[in-house]
């Protein structure tokens, strides 16, 4: 619990609020990209903002798989 406790506090140092290890699925890439969309609405930041963020985030999960794709690596 310790070390988990550790990197946490590393990451917050950082500003990282998402970190994810795992399987890229269609309903991981939805949940998350609906976490940062929850947390931008929070946070009070304008639609605008929101859609960019949202935006970029759905290009770099689409760009993660379409690398996994053309190197032949296993998704798992």
């Amino acid at each position: 619990m310790e070390r988990l406790l550790k990197i946490h506090q590393e990451f917050s140092n950082q500003g990282i609020l998402i970190s994810f290890n795992g399987s890229l699925s269609n309903s991981i890439i939805e949940e998350i990209g609906d976490a940062i969309k929850g947390y931008l609405v929070e946070e009070k930041k304008g639609k605008g903002v929101v859609t960019d963020i949202f935006s970029a985030y759905i290009e770099k999960t689409h760009n993660i798989r379409k690398y996994i794709r053309e190197h032949e690596i296993d998704e798992k």
